[in-house]
């Protein structure tokens, strides 16, 4: 594992970690319904420019993150390679999953089912998993500390969606927050 390391194309590369999730976010917007779409790719209104900011730059933190993994091999035969691997998969599979609560859930209500019970913020949850698993995988330091800082900056543009949730559905959602976590 290494901070930096060199780059370049490759059939083994962590390209497929790319392809795949892009592939899965391209999907679930084709397939689930026209209100999912509009709903997952709105921003929250942001109260401040901390929350505008940290936004913006965990933003460009997960973007680096997906295409450097384009230009960096997978390690093959090695036991971390497969270890990233299956966190790789089980982030995608909770991932998909909260994507799928989000889908079927009217828009009217908040979402609280599903995996939506264990944390409020399950799709940037999973989302960080695997990529952090991608990032094993690849042997690449720099993947996984930027995941950790998208995550950490993330907490505010949670409190930012939070406080869009409760303006749209009020007690409802402060209910839901009181008995369940922002992350895990």
């Amino acid at each position: 594992m290494n901070l930096f390391q060199s780059i370049h194309l490759g059939f083994a590369n962590g390209w497929w970690f790319a392809v795949i999730f892009l592939s899965v976010n391209f999907s679930m917007i084709l397939y689930y319904p026209k209100h999912f779409k509009s709903r997952v790719l709105k921003r929250p209104q942001f109260n401040n420019k901390m929350q505008k900011i940290t936004s913006i730059i965990g933003f460009i933190l997960f973007q680096i993150v997906i295409w450097y993994s384009v230009l960096l091999p997978l390690h093959l035969n090695t036991a971390y390679c497969y270890i990233g691997i299956c966190i790789f998969l089980f982030g995608l599979s909770g991932y998909i999953r909260a994507m799928y609560d989000y889908a079927t859930t009217s828009p009217d209500i908040p979402v609280t089912k599903g995996i939506y019970k264990f944390s409020r913020n399950p799709q940037q949850i999973m989302s960080a998993i695997l990529w952090i698993g991608a990032g094993i995988s690849t042997g690449s330091y720099l993947i996984i500390t930027f995941c950790i800082l998208q995550l950490i900056l993330a907490y505010y543009g949670f409190l930012a969606q939070e406080q869009t949730c409760i303006k749209k559905y009020g007690q409802k959602y402060i209910n839901y927050m009181n008995k369940t976590r922002k992350y895990i």
